[in-house]
């Protein structure tokens, strides 16, 4: 079989060869969710003062936010010591922004603002802080960047799967042997979905799937 590819839209390419043929499909999902990671560093001067100061400010954070949000402990480095004077613990957090059913990139731009303007605003401030803090007594508070998911990836399969059986029954016609059939393909991967990239705009999703002929016989 001759080396062949040829695509029918954006983001939809076949292609095959001696002996295995590849097929790449892609569709853009709205995000359904929305995760800033928070980490809170703590430095006091006893494990049960720094432990009570972590739990203290993501009580804080949690009530900084609006509705539409979750609020999870991810991570927790308990209170350590080198010295026996000082403590440095760390507890990492993720809030989730509901986005599921917002119609458009503003709309989720417009939720994201009203549930975390409050806390991010206080976060740059270094709070929450409350007393004045020393070289042994310390809160420290960062976010990462914000990071749109999907709440279950794999849902969106039999939507990829269904343009990848329509893309291969319509092979036939596109090669130069009237002989192959895609009847004759046996699939070699599973076929997970995979995310290419993520925007407010869109979640861009990506099905590959590799097949091998069984037969290269006319029938």
């Amino acid at each position: 079989m001759k080396n062949k590819s040829f695509s029918r839209g954006a983001n939809q390419t076949v292609g095959f060869g001696e002996s295995e043929l590849y097929e790449t499909i892609s569709v853009v999902v709205p995000p359904e969710r929305a995760i800033l990671p928070i980490d809170v560093v703590v430095t006091h001067q006893s494990y049960e003062q720094t432990a009570s100061e972590l739990r203290r400010a993501r009580e804080e954070i949690a009530s900084l936010l609006g509705p539409h949000t979750t609020l999870t402990t991810k991570d927790y480095t308990p209170p350590s010591s080198h010295d026996g004077s000082t403590f440095h613990g760390t507890v990492n957090l993720a809030v989730e922004v509901d986005l599921l059913g917002l119609p458009d990139v503003d709309a989720r731009m417009d939720r994201i603002d009203a549930v975390l303007g409050r806390a991010l605003e206080q976060i740059h401030r270094e709070a929450p802080v409350r007393k004045k803090w020393t070289l042994k007594n310390s809160a420290a508070l960062q976010h990462g960047s914000l990071q749109v998911e999907l709440n279950d990836l794999q849902a969106h399969r039999p939507v990829l799967l269904a343009k990848v059986a329509q893309r291969l029954a319509g092979l036939s016609e596109a090669s130069d042997s009237p002989q192959w059939r895609p009847a004759d393909l046996r699939c070699l991967t599973t076929g997970e979905v995979q995310i290419r990239s993520r925007r407010l705009s869109g979640v861009t999703l990506e099905l590959d799937l590799r097949f091998a002929l069984c037969s290269g016989e006319s029938k």
